[in-house]
Parts: structure tokens; C-alpha cells; sequence
């Protein structure tokens, strides 16, 4: 399978404003607040007991 990943109009058009924001722009996301963040825990805090500095 072959990607096309020429930055066309068409393909451009395809991004929401928030992938085009962070990819076109030189954009963030904002942290914890993104489409991927339920993939991981959901505890906002580490235990340092669990990850010693």
C-alpha cells in the first residue's frame, strides 16, 4: 500500500481545524484536552511512591 502524503488542497480539506492548526501553523494541542487522551490512564497525577525521582 502506498501513501500519498502530498500537501494538496484535497488532503488539506480533510483536517479539522485543530490538526490543521498543529500541522500548517507550527500549532499545539492543548495538553490532556485532545482526541487521543482516552487512550491512556485517566489519573492526572503520578504516585511517587510508583516513579521515584
Amino acid at each position: 500500500m502506498s501513501h500519498d502524503d502530498r500537501k494538496t488542497p484535497e488532503a488539506l480539506s480533510r483536517l479539522t481545524d485543530s490538526q490543521f492548526h498543529v500541522t500548517q501553523r507550527d500549532g499545539t494541542e492543548p495538553a490532556l484536552h485532545n482526541e487521543y487522551r482516552s487512550m491512556f490512564e485517566t489519573s492526572d497525577t503520578i504516585s511517587t511512591e510508583e516513579h521515584p525521582s
